[in-house]
């Protein structure tokens, strides 16, 4: 299987479960490059859509969700674009060793992404209208405080990740 794969799969793992936000953010690290970054990736992407599906189902609140956001992606902006620079070189290292198109690594990847999104939709509207409107109301609170904070919440997957070198 290839890396890319097995990033995908540890993400569609992660996110297939009834509690796919709380486990993915207790996801252990396997030690493993590609997997840990899976997971990361993620944590990541599982950020956007929830801000995304909370402003499309609550319009209300995009000021305050996109704000929250942009502060997020601004905090932690060394950190997402060290992230984002990973997966794009394994991507390409991906479809380097499948004699593959980058392009058509890249379309598989958006749309099993397209998949996990739609997941995490049905998770939080789970528990009913006011459980959806409370999960979107908190997410700011959340993405701001020490759980989005993903290089110190995830310490073991980010050393994993840190002990390939990026040339």
């Amino acid at each position: 299987m290839s890396q890319m794969k097995r990033c995908l799969l540890v993400i569609i793992l992660c996110l297939s479960s009834q509690n796919a936000i709380a486990q993915i953010s207790t996801t252990a690290s396997t030690g493993d490059y590609a997997s840990d970054l899976g997971t990361l990736v993620g944590v990541i992407k599982t950020q956007g859509f929830i801000r995304d599906i909370c402003i499309q189902q609550f319009s209300d609140m995009q000021k305050r969700l996109d704000d929250a956001y942009a502060s997020w992606r601004e905090r932690d902006k060394p950190f997402l674009q060290e992230i984002a620079l990973r997966w794009s070189l394994l991507m390409i290292e991906d479809a380097k060793e499948n004699n593959i198109s980058l392009a058509s690594n890249a379309e598989y990847f958006t749309g099993e992404m397209a998949k996990l999104r739609a997941g995490v939709k049905t998770i939080l509207s789970q528990g009913g209208p006011e459980k959806f409107k409370s999960a979107c109301q908190q997410y700011p609170v959340g993405l701001l405080g020490e759980i989005g904070n993903i290089e110190k919440h995830y310490p073991e997957h980010v050393e994993t990740v840190r002990q390939v070198k990026i040339h």
